[in-house]
């Protein structure tokens, strides 16, 4: 579902909120990125490859079945997606669970104007992600909380 509101400017993208299951070409670019993501992390580089594909093939199921995404995508081929960001919002708290941007795109913005166009719903910000934020400048106002 697009929204009017996340797309006041014009522009060759569109911000648009998704839930898993809704759009398989995009439920099939966040599978792949975060089974990627996990497998590279330097957190989980001393376990074992198979037990890091399971850890992460678990949490992937878990963000996709309790999460919702706002997504970046083409407007005019809605299967090409420049970046995601999992999130679910209780109770005026916004959870992150995952973000990501593809790499050639990651100097356009995209990711703090989906953090902006989220926060309008929330007055306490917090991330989930397992790993250590290596750049706190990514999520300033937000506090690493275990789920």
């Amino acid at each position: 579902m697009v929204s009017s509101e996340l797309n006041k400017e014009e522009s060759p993208i569109d911000f648009v909120y998704l839930e898993y299951g809704e759009n398989p070409s995009f439920d099939n670019f966040f599978t792949n990125s975060f089974i990627h993501f996990y497998m590279r992390a330097n957190e989980f580089q001393d376990m074992d490859k198979d037990l890091r594909r399971t850890i992460a093939q678990n949490k992937c199921s878990n963000i996709r079945n309790t999460s919702k995404f706002i997504i970046t995508q083409d407007k005019l081929d809605k299967n090409v997606f420049y970046s995601y960001v999992a999130f679910t919002l209780s109770e005026n708290k916004l959870f992150i669970h995952m973000a990501y941007v593809k790499k050639n795109f990651r100097t356009f913005g995209f990711f703090k104007k989906s953090l902006d166009l989220l926060k309008v719903s929330a007055n306490e910000y917090y991330y989930t992600l397992p790993l250590k934020l290596k750049r706190k400048w990514y999520l300033p106002e937000f506090e690493r909380k275990v789920l």
